[in-house]
């Protein structure tokens, strides 16, 4: 829920506390008055996320809040990412100091002017009602994307990806009222839900006027045969029946419907098993058979070996979270061909060799870390340029390059010191030297730890 950086007024209602899954949460650079209620503290009370993808915050700088942060909310702290408070409350748990209340006359606004009628996409006749059977336009098994707490986004230099919402200019183009309309039936999110429906005039079946929102993007394929053999592979080569969760992989059910798995149509998009018990090594059928994949997160399993070079044909993948396995050899250089990756966690493994150079060519990337691991070498001055296309706020970056618990030697490249401001971490081992970097050294990794049988 991200809501800062507008002028809402009155006090943060209490029922925020009924969001009990909510992972991510900003509200300040706002309006809003009163005091914080004591029912906050239940925010994100019943989210399962790992840690790495959470940040959830309650703010009051910017705003004009007053009072004290609630006693309830400290006693919960560990829940928070962020507690923050302008210097007229108090805080006996707040982990920042206080930073200024935001002045009443920001907050005096002159009205408006209301949108034009004519910017609406729904017939005049039906003001208010969407159609029944009408597709969503973002569906809404997207994966979360955060860094360590993300909001779920496409790159925004990738329009072909996201149907547009919005008509021609030219109003011919737009379907009039008297218009009737047939369904045409789209792949299936799953066996049990019925087809979908695009609006598509009567007299003409097969082609979709110009102007006339797409509902498939057009870079789905509507099949992939190949699917189902990279799962059933992923299965066996990671100890499938001793997963540790309610397995219903293999069953009757199309692969679709198993746990951790998300499809669009019949292509899976996405693989997520965190801590699920995965033992062995990845194939490379997993980057090779799965030509749409998006999101892999395979957290706090134990997957070992070796991370295989085809990963450079998952061109579509933008999330790779392998944090917390066991995984060794060098990262390899095909990393740099996965051009829409946003988010790469690589975390407390056994990682070995230098960073690849071909960071530097992951320009959207909004989410990085690499530390606890056995890295060698230096720090290329390439990696100055990772991120350098997004376009994404800052309210959803945690872009970083970190060297503590490696064994990474020399110092951070003056290159990635001039572009500081577009990283939010530069760390290094006590063994390195830094011109720029914002906290001070931590200890370098012990060899012997990566002395791996």
């Amino acid at each position: 829920l991200t809501l800062r950086e507008n002028y809402l007024e009155g006090q943060l209602p209490s029922e925020l506390g009924d969001l009990s899954m909510l992972d991510y949460s900003n509200f300040h650079k706002n309006c809003f008055t009163g005091t914080i209620s004591s029912e906050l503290a239940r925010m994100g009370e019943s989210s399962t996320q790992s840690s790495s993808y959470v940040y959830r915050g309650i703010s009051a700088i910017d705003t004009l809040i007053t009072g004290s942060m609630p006693s309830e909310i400290c006693d919960v702290k560990a829940r928070f990412d962020k507690l923050q408070i302008n210097c007229d409350m108090s805080c006996a748990c707040c982990n920042v100091s206080c930073k200024a209340k935001r002045s009443a006359e920001v907050c005096v606004r002159t009205a408006v002017p209301s949108q034009s009628p004519s910017t609406s996409v729904i017939p005049s006749n039906e003001p208010s009602v969407v159609p029944t059977g009408m597709p969503s336009f973002i569906p809404s098994h997207r994966p979360s994307r955060l860094p360590s707490a993300e909001p779920s986004r496409m790159p925004s230099d990738k329009p072909s990806t996201l149907p547009s919402l919005m008509p021609s200019d030219d109003p011919s183009t737009i379907p009039t009222v008297e218009q009737s309309f047939i369904p045409i039936s789209l792949p299936s999110y799953g066996p049990s839900q019925s087809p979908s429906t695009s609006i598509i005039p009567s007299n003409q079946p097969s082609v979709v006027p110009t102007g006339v929102p797409s509902f498939i993007p057009s870079h789905r394929p509507s099949s992939t045969p190949g699917n189902g053999a990279a799962l059933l592979q992923f299965y066996n080569d990671l100890d499938g029946p001793n997963w540790n969760f309610s397995n219903n992989w293999l069953t009757e059910n199309e692969f679709c419907t198993w746990t951790g798995v998300t499809c669009f149509g019949e292509n899976v998009i996405s693989l997520k098993l965190v801590g699920k018990g995965l033992k062995g090594q990845l194939s490379s059928s997993i980057f090779t058979d799965l030509p749409m994949l998006e999101s892999l997160i395979l957290e706090g399993n134990s997957l070992s070996g070796t991370i295989p070079s085809e990963l450079g044909i998952a061109v579509n993948l933008k999330e790779l979270n392998l944090l917390g396995n066991s995984l060794v050899g060098e990262l390899p250089s095909e990393i740099g061909l996965l051009v829409s990756l946003y988010q790469l966690t690589l975390r407390e493994n056994y990682l070995e060799g230098q960073l690849p150079s071909e960071l530097g060519d992951l320009s959207m990337l909004d989410y990085s870390n690499f530390h606890k691991n056995c890295f060698t070498g230096t720090i290329s001055s390439e990696l100055a340029r990772m991120g350098e296309s997004s376009t994404q706020s800052s309210s959803y970056v945690y872009r970083g390059i970190s060297a503590i618990d490696t064994l990474i030697t020399g110092s951070m490249p003056s290159e990635i010191c001039d572009v500081k401001a577009r990283f939010d971490k530069l760390q290094i081992n006590c063994d390195m030297s830094c011109a720029c970097c914002n906290v001070s050294c931590k200890a370098k990794r012990s060899a012997e730890v990566c002395v791996r049988t």
